[in-house]
């Protein structure tokens, strides 16, 4: 306002004379004059004594005075501002409030924020920003000025819901993380119990994993409640998903009930492998049993060998069949076992 009014006494003074421009045949001199106009002094004009009959008041003491009291007025309005300012001290935690720095408190490493516990922050937040916007105006009058709150107000407002949409990710990406961790659990069990076993010992082992998947299938349905209460969160908060996150989201939820079906299918599966595997393991016995004719009957003839000459001949024998019978020994232990394992007298 004080360079307005000095620019408008400036304009003043570059007025020009009207009588040059319309009575110019009248004038010998062309030269740009202006009007006489008042200028505000650099200092304050000294009042002559009155005993000083030639000094005469200085003619712009008047715009001096007029100056002055403008000065002296805006002062005077401006100081209500002044005060004003304080008013924004009752806002300190939001002039201090670091997004950045909440957000590695809530996502420490050591002591993470549970989603349940994001979600009351989010709403402490959200309920923080909502009083926000009461308690400040978009514009109040102060004396002669009116002052725009609304920027200042924004700014306050963008640090909370900076914060909520933080937070929202963080519990997106934790649903992400823990949906990837037991869909690749469920994908372990599924290619364990998918394997096809080539002898009665695997298959054996392979039904005990399968009995034992159910406790631990148990297990993982806490942990698949925990992840899908996540996913409700986000609900909550109308957070949308893409395609991919939400066919990961269904896929875990189904796990438990279709492993169940794979595994019951896989038994049905396994069960007549065990009666071909018995048929199979019935062969090799009936082979093995020659097997023991043919080495009693090389063993009944060793009475007949008493030519001293082919020692040699006969020592080798006698090596061949006891590696034989040991071989026979261990696949004595091994059907045996085998026949224990399937349930075979």
């Amino acid at each position: 306002m004080k360079d307005v009014f000095e620019e408008g006494v400036k304009c003043l003074q570059e007025i020009p004379q009207l009588e040059p421009r319309l009575l110019h045949t009248l004038f010998k001199t062309h030269a740009k004059k202006t009007i006489k106009a008042p200028i505000i002094p650099q200092e304050q004009p000294k009042i002559p004594e009155k005993s000083n009959k030639r000094a005469l008041v200085d003619e712009n003491l008047w715009l001096w005075d007029a100056y002055q009291k403008l000065i002296e007025n805006l002062e005077r309005a401006i100081k209500p501002l002044e005060d004003y300012v304080h008013t924004f001290e009752v806002f300190k935690v939001e002039n201090e409030l670091n997004p950045d720095k909440h957000m590695k408190v809530v996502d420490d490493v050591e002591n993470p924020m549970d989603p349940i516990g994001l979600k009351h922050d989010i709403a402490k937040h959200k309920k923080l920003e909502e009083e926000l916007m009461n308690r400040i105006p978009e514009s109040v009058n102060v004396g002669m000025f009116q002052i725009n709150c609304k920027d200042i107000r924004n700014m306050y407002a963008a640090k909370y819901r900076d914060i909520q949409d933080k937070e929202l990710k963080l519990i997106a990406q934790r649903a992400k993380d823990k949906n990837y961790v037991l869909l690749a659990q469920f994908g372990e069990i599924h290619t364990k119990v998918l394997n096809t076993p080539k002898t009665i010992d695997e298959m054996t082992d392979l039904k005990k994993y399968i009995q034992e998947q159910g406790i631990t299938i148990e297990k993982m349905k806490k942990e698949i409640d925990e992840c899908m209460m996540t996913y409700n969160i986000l609900d909550e908060f109308e957070v949308e998903l893409n395609s991919s996150q939400i066919a990961d989201k269904w896929k875990l939820f189904g796990s438990p009930l279709a492993t169940k079906k794979l595994m019951e299918q896989q038994i049905v599966n396994l069960d007549k492998l065990k009666e071909q595997m018995i048929k199979n393991m019935e062969q090799e016995q009936e082979e093995f049993e020659e097997t023991l004719e043919n080495i009693q009957m090389t063993v009944g003839s060793f009475a007949a060998n008493d030519n001293l000459e082919k020692f040699s001949d006969i020592a080798k024998m006698v090596d061949e069949i006891e590696l034989k019978l040991t071989e026979c020994q261990d696949n004595a232990r091994m059907y045996n076992q085998r026949e224990f394992l399937v349930g075979k007298d």
